[in-house]
């Protein structure tokens, strides 16, 4: 069915200033404060993204997602 849920990356980083997402298909985004990802069950989807974090002093760090949405 469709709807939407939501699951939280900023347990994974620490020192955080915010959260963005590379590769992520329609559908998927995040909240830049709070690393909140929500993901729209609308359409089916399979497949790997990145959360990137990035700090106060400017350096990321890109971790891979999954996510699958029967």
């Amino acid at each position: 069915g469709s709807g939407t849920q939501t699951f939280s990356v900023a347990g994974h980083f620490s020192g955080v200033s915010s959260y963005s997402l590379v590769g992520a298909p329609a559908g998927v985004t995040i909240n830049a404060a709070t690393g909140l990802v929500s993901v729209t069950t609308g359409s089916a989807y399979d497949g790997t993204f990145t959360v990137r974090a990035t700090g106060a002093g400017g350096g990321t760090t890109d971790v891979p997602a999954f996510v699958g949405v029967l």
